[in-house]
């Protein structure tokens, strides 16, 4: 084998570990000038000396235990460790959070089974609740909200009453079947076709009758069917959860796109934004299409959504009206090169459609782009043409006038 392909590696992990120990740095945490921070804020009191840290949130030092670079009340620092990510102990106590006590649980033999459940010698605990009646010794994980024992199968802290323990698996997060039936978040779920069911992602599932969307409210989870959905041709978008399609439709959230997105109150800035591409410049340059003939924006998260919703959102046109349209400079199609027909521009009529989508229905369906800001048109394209000229001709807002709308 060649030495230099092994070495080099080697010299990048080393340097790597120097460096890192050199700065006292892990996660949100470091050392600098004698000092202790946490996400740039002094962690007052820490001593530097001593400072040890556990893992992203949790870290200690000769007198004290820090969660997130707070100080955690009584908790012992020389007994001190992490379970996992939400819970942890001394040798007087269980944590959960920063300073939640959990007296009820023995610190000398609680183990961490995974992020969610958690055992001592006297119980199973999930989220730090114990569920009770259950069977330590055949207790197992089987879902991220399920388990079971030899005698039941619990969602939660609650057993599922008539669940087939020998049958019951976790499907994904809301759904879970036995050999009787489907289960959404522990309850039977009675519209399901039991064998042609079928969870699509977080937000959509399916059967050969129905589409299903699910929804949140203050963490409690809804089923409800898509009316007139085609369980057929439908499927969900990998770059966006929220987004599906099937041959009639484009959704968000359950509900056909012209009538979804989020809806705008303020009258103000909807029409003097309507029709524009808008670009949240304090956060990540999230675009938003501000539809021109209805109070609702459509969030442009990747090239594929941007291209479906632009052309969800177009309206057909004949080639003699397009034509009355300049193109902007470089924005005709491969195959018409010479689309841009300056004897045929008609201001009048061009003003009248800012903002506003085409498709040439004379021709292939292609989408094209009123710019409100120059009266231009610019070809849609491929799904990375168009989120391109989205991001292009997006208007930069600040998170407070996003907030007002």
């Amino acid at each position: 084998m060649n030495r230099k392909k092994i070495i080099f590696p080697l010299l990048i992990i080393i340097l790597f570990l120097i460096f890192g120990l050199a700065n006292h740095s892990f996660a949100s945490y470091k050392i600098k000038d004698d000092k202790v921070y946490y996400n740039e804020k002094i962690v007052d009191g820490a001593d530097f000396i001593t400072f040890e840290i556990l893992n992203y949130n949790y870290a200690k030092d000769k007198n004290n235990v820090y969660r997130e670079g707070l100080l955690m009340g009584q908790a012992d620092p020389s007994t001190f460790e992490v379970i996992n990510g939400l819970f942890s102990k001394d040798k007087n106590m269980v944590y959960q959070g920063y300073n939640g006590k959990l007296p009820y649980i023995d610190p000398n033999t609680v183990e961490a089974i995974d992020e969610n459940f958690f055992k001592d010698k006297n119980g199973i605990y999930i989220h730090g609740t114990k569920i009770q009646g259950v069977d330590i010794i055949s207790f197992e994980v089987i879902g991220e909200s399920y388990s079971k024992d030899k005698n039941n199968v619990y969602y939660h802290i609650t057993s599922i009453l008539g669940a087939d323990v020998n049958t019951f698996k976790s499907l994904d997060y809301h759904f879970s079947k036995d050999a009787k039936n489907i289960y959404f978040h522990g309850n039977v779920f009675c519209d399901a076709d039991y064998d042609s069911f079928l969870p699509l992602n977080s937000r959509y599932a399916k059967d050969k009758k129905n589409v299903f969307r699910l929804w949140s409210i203050r963490n409690d989870w809804y089923a409800d069917k898509i009316i007139d959905a085609d369980p057929s041709t439908f499927e969900v978008f990998k770059e966006d959860e929220f987004y599906a399609i099937d041959k009639n439709n484009m959704y968000y959230g359950g509900k056909i796109l012209e009538e979804g997105g989020e809806t705008i109150t303020n009258s103000i800035l909807y029409h003097q934004l309507k029709g524009k591409i808008i670009l949240k410049v304090e956060e990540n340059g999230e675009a938003y299409y501000v539809s021109p003939n209805k109070k609702a924006m459509h969030f442009l998260s990747r090239p594929l959504i941007a291209f479906y919703i632009m052309r969800e959102q177009g309206i057909g046109i004949t080639n003699e009206n397009l034509e009355k349209i300049p193109v902007a400079d470089n924005y005709c199609p491969n195959y018409s090169p010479n689309c841009d027909k300056p004897q045929k521009y008609n201001k009048f009529f061009t003003d009248n459609q800012k903002g506003k989508i085409f498709l040439q229905v004379e021709n292939n369906g292609e989408a094209w782009y009123v710019n409100p800001e120059d009266g231009k048109r610019y070809f849609l394209g491929r799904p990375a043409d168009a989120f391109q000229v989205m991001r292009n001709l997006g208007l930069g807002i600040s998170n407070s006038d996003f907030e007002k709308l």
